[in-house]
């Protein structure tokens, strides 16, 4: 079987419906499988759909310290890879040849790469990403090292408190992992879910 990866949305229309998974009802007619072919295009777009973007504004002592900037929801592979670039490896006790193992995180630093990561790319370019505010910041703090490719996240660090990165985080995990996903009627039908009916 070819797989869907490959295939154009119009072939993918023109599939069985046992070879689709979706239910028979919500394929009658062309327009059906238009709409929900619709459905998956724009669920995929959630990373740039201006519905899914917030405004974070980070006051101090009543004043805002930085320019407001916008984060959108991350993926798991997105929260994944902030994980990796804030841990340490090191070789594995038992043999060269196994691969490596978590030696430590630093959390704060995982915390920054997730503000990073959620932050909208002109966000991050204008802010994060600023050579001139880097290199500020290198001669104001001399002591730190700032890695190539870590500069973004390394500022922020810098830059937050850590309860001010967990009041951006929190919305970002708001975004990431929302509590309304099932819909109002995730569980009809004596508390079976949809997906467990045949």
């Amino acid at each position: 079987m070819e797989k869907a990866a490959n295939k154009k949305p119009e072939e993918i229309l023109q599939q069985p419906i046992e070879e689709t998974g979706l239910q028979e009802s919500m394929m009658q007619t062309e327009l059906s499988q238009e709409d929900v072919l619709k459905m998956f295009l724009e669920a995929a777009d959630y990373k740039s759909d201006e519905n899914e973007i917030i405004a974070i504004k980070i006051h101090r002592n009543g004043k805002q310290i930085l320019p407001t900037f916008h984060v959108r929801p991350l993926n798991e592979r997105e929260i994944d890879m902030a994980h990796k670039k804030a841990t340490r490896y090191g070789n594995n006790p038992r043999g060269r040849r196994l691969p490596k193992i978590e030696l430590e995180t630093d959390q704060g630093l995982e915390n920054a790469w997730i503000i990073y990561l959620a932050t909208v790319n002109d966000d991050k370019e204008k802010l994060w990403n600023n050579r001139t505010y880097i290199r500020a910041l290198q001669d104001h703090h001399p002591e730190v090292v700032f890695s190539q490719g870590n500069e973004g996240a390394q500022a922020i660090n810098m830059i937050l408190k850590a309860g001010e990165k967990a009041y951006v985080m929190q919305k970002i995990i708001e975004m990431s992992y929302p509590d309304d996903v099932g819909g109002e009627n995730e569980s009809d039908n004596n508390g079976e879910l949809d997906y467990a009916k045949n």
